[in-house]
């Protein structure tokens, strides 16, 4: 079988087992979905042009996380498409599900309103992290421009810390190099950057330039969440349903999911679906399984939508 990531692996043992075709004869792929459109920000963050500047940053890293990695299975003649996540049972380990092409064209795409949203993912009202909150009426480096963001990092902009980070992690307009990402990252959290929190525990947990630590990704997320960073909130919530460097604990991932599908995390809102779904550290809900599902489909994750219609049945 051609992929050696876990995912991979994954998507890849499911589609031999359902198609019967040699594991050696299976290839598979990543396939980045279109990101949905961009969010309308609160009439508070719109009046505040750093706030908003801000957000417009938060913004386009959610709709570039919601354009969710779908792994395609080919061998054999056949294909099949899968969306892959940590296994709730299962600490370290995925778990790969298929999705259904012919359902995404009659799912429920439809954005859940936002008192039924309310009802299901209430969460306390997001926070703003210390470096949002200096900036205000400042104006950060944009994704891409490494020396106006150097510069901005060099004049004590956390945010624009965070970016090169983000750019040196991920080799955007840069070459990749994980010892950089990580110094930028660390000058960014260090600063009050919930967004540079979230990127430290990103390094950690997935292993970034260094060995995967799960243990050492959860203070960071804990401390961007409280920020109200949504996609740390959404991290958190996978590994309280696993146990993956933290003890299992179903309450507290209901609990972290709710605020991160409430904080704009597709994957957030995903997670908390398949809580009250099964009935996972929460009362089993399939009204709220269905509009939390809807909600991370209306930004654009793929899984969402199949799931959604899958509880529409």
């Amino acid at each position: 079988m051609i992929g050696c990531q876990a995912s991979d692996h994954s998507a890849g043992a499911k589609f031999a087992q359902a198609t019967s075709c040699p594991a050696d004869e299976v290839v598979v792929t990543e396939e980045k979905g279109a990101p949905p459109p961009p969010g309308k920000p609160p009439a508070d963050v719109a009046a505040d042009p750093g706030r908003l500047a801000v957000w417009r940053q938060d913004d386009e890293e959610r709709r570039e996380k919601a354009a969710a990695t779908v792994y395609v299975a080919k061998g054999c003649g056949q294909e099949k498409r899968y969306d892959c996540d940590r296994d709730p049972h299962h600490a370290a380990q995925t778990i790969c599900t298929e999705i259904d092409t012919n359902a995404l064209a009659t799912a429920p795409t439809t954005a859940p309103s936002d008192a039924d949203l309310h009802k299901c993912a209430a969460a306390p009202s997001r926070p703003h992290d210390p470096a949002e909150e200096r900036a205000k009426g400042a104006k950060h480096c944009d994704l891409g421009s490494e020396g106006a963001c150097t510069s901005a990092c060099k004049d004590h902009d956390a945010e624009s810390c965070a970016i090169l980070g983000k750019m040196y992690g991920e080799g955007i307009s840069v070459e990749l190099s994980y010892d950089k990402s990580t110094d930028y990252l660390t000058l960014a959290c260090g600063a009050g950057s919930a967004r540079g929190c979230h990127g430290l525990g990103v390094v950690h947990d997935f292993g970034h330039g260094i060995a995967p630590d799960a243990p050492g990704a959860i203070p960071f997320y804990d401390q961007a969440c409280s920020w109200g960073y949504g996609e740390s909130c959404a991290n958190l919530a996978a590994h309280y349903m696993s146990g993956s460097g933290v003890a299992k604990d179903p309450k507290k991932a209901v609990a972290f999911a709710r605020k991160g599908c409430a904080w704009g995390s597709a994957a957030g809102c995903k997670r908390l679906g398949a809580l009250y779904l099964g009935g996972i550290g929460v009362e089993k809900d399939a009204t709220c399984a269905s509009i939390t599902f809807r909600k991370a489909c209306a930004d654009g994750d793929a899984a969402a939508c199949d799931l959604a219609k899958s509880v529409a049945q």
